[in-house]
């Protein structure tokens, strides 16, 4: 990192930085393009997944004001590079997983372990 003239935040080689509203963003790829369409796949498969779209695979659609939001935020933030994969639990309902693969096409992935436990009387 490297200082910047005027005492700002240091600029990291490549890029980066803040808005003018003091926000951080990111550097849009040569590949902005593609980019984009890799986004709105993987929204798209979020939505698949977790919305409205789940309950023909046969989930049930995720409750909670912002979650879908969130998981469509991570699948962005994956897109552009800061972040390869995360994982999130869904309370009494599912977990999230999304990854980059190595062809650079981005899995989301939704698993639900149903158990029963039963014993025998005494």
């Amino acid at each position: 990192m490297r200082p910047t003239p005027g005492g700002g935040p240091p600029s990291v080689p490549g890029g980066g930085g803040r808005d003018g509203d003091g926000g951080l963003f990111l550097p849009e790829r040569p590949d902005g393009r593609r980019t984009a369409e890799q986004i709105e796949d993987a929204q798209s498969r979020v939505n698949r997944l977790f919305g409205e779209g789940a309950e023909d695979l046969g989930f049930k659609p995720i409750a909670g004001d912002g979650a879908i939001e969130l998981l469509e935020r991570v699948v962005e933030l994956i897109a552009r590079g800061p972040i390869s994969s995360a994982s999130l639990n869904i309370r009494g309902q599912c977990k999230a997983k999304f990854s980059i693969t190595s062809k650079g096409k981005i899995k989301v992935s939704r698993s639900e372990t149903r158990s029963c436990d039963l014993e025998a009387g005494e």
